[in-house]
């Protein structure tokens, strides 16, 4: 009797709190879609590509990742977590504090430190067309090279691998960069005022050091943005199933994007999905 009269509290228990922790998801929902949207724009296939369920631990319904990328120090770094504009004063903005060019030996029992912050992404702005003329920088000097040594077949798998990486910043990669932080997302939304072309997201960026010389100078470290993945209701589910084979294509093969998704951010800088629809595959 008792162990039924227990068994039964238990239950009831579990269901308040389930019901609870259901009530606080949907009103945070409700608080996020009210009133004006913080932005509102179309991104592609190459900004939100479709999650594949067999990575995932457990399949919790079709879900898009939100792909990013930063631009680094070096011409190279185009997919760089140690964001140029990510150091000195920007970092001091962020509440870090460091010692810029101390000696290395100075700083190797130095703990990371991490801080939430908010992030502005620009899409298809000049971050994006910076990184495809560094890639057909790169290009350009592959080519100088091997027309000094046109037979030398380490030159012309490198100068491929360059055309390779111009074609893949034209046709696949993201254009969605990250381009500043901050700790108070008005003033980020103020400075990136362009709701069609700006999105203010969450984030958190850790403090690490850089190395020139025998000398450490502090860098943030963009660990992540949140939330990364964006939740594709079955009305949309529908119409992206009947967009995309079931057969994945080859890794090898560049393909344009097949379709756009309208993506809406609401006011507490949650995204969600309003429409998706099939592009012109030329």
């Amino acid at each position: 009797m008792k162990s039924s009269l227990l068994t039964g509290l238990l239950f009831a228990a579990g269901f308040v709190l389930l019901a609870g922790v259901n009530f606080t998801v949907l009103s945070g929902v409700e608080t996020n879609r009210k009133g004006n949207p913080d932005a509102r724009l179309w991104l592609t296939e190459r900004e939100l590509p479709k999650i594949n369920v067999l990575s995932e631990k457990e399949n919790s319904g079709l879900r898009l990742r939100l792909t990013w990328r930063a631009l680094g120090r070096e011409e190279n770094d185009v997919n760089d977590r140690l964001p140029s504009w990510l150091k000195g004063k920007k970092l001091e903005e962020l509440g870090f504090r460091f010692v810029d060019g101390a000696s290395s030996g100075n700083l190797r029992d130095r703990e990371s430190e991490s801080r939430e912050v908010f992030v502005a992404l620009e899409y298809n702005g000049p971050a994006y067309r910076e990184a495809v003329r560094r890639a057909e920088r790169a290009l350009e000097k592959e080519e100088e090279v091997l027309r000094a040594n046109p037979a030398d077949k380490g030159l012309l798998s490198a100068r491929q691998q360059a055309k390779k990486r111009v074609q893949s910043e034209e046709l696949t990669q993201s254009r969605l960069f990250a381009v500043d932080a901050g700790t108070d997302p008005r003033q980020l939304r103020a400075m990136y005022n362009d709701p069609t072309r700006f999105i203010i997201t969450r984030g958190v960026v850790s403090l690490t050091y850089r190395n020139e010389g025998d000398r450490q100078w502090a860098a943030g470290y963009l660990e992540s943005i949140s939330p990364a993945k964006v939740h594709v209701l079955l009305e949309h589910r529908l119409v992206l199933e009947a967009i995309l084979p079931q057969q994945k294509s080859p890794l090898s093969e560049w393909k344009q994007p097949r379709y756009e998704v309208e993506l809406v951010c609401g006011s507490r800088y949650e995204p969600w999905i309003t429409a998706i629809r099939p592009l012109e595959v030329q």
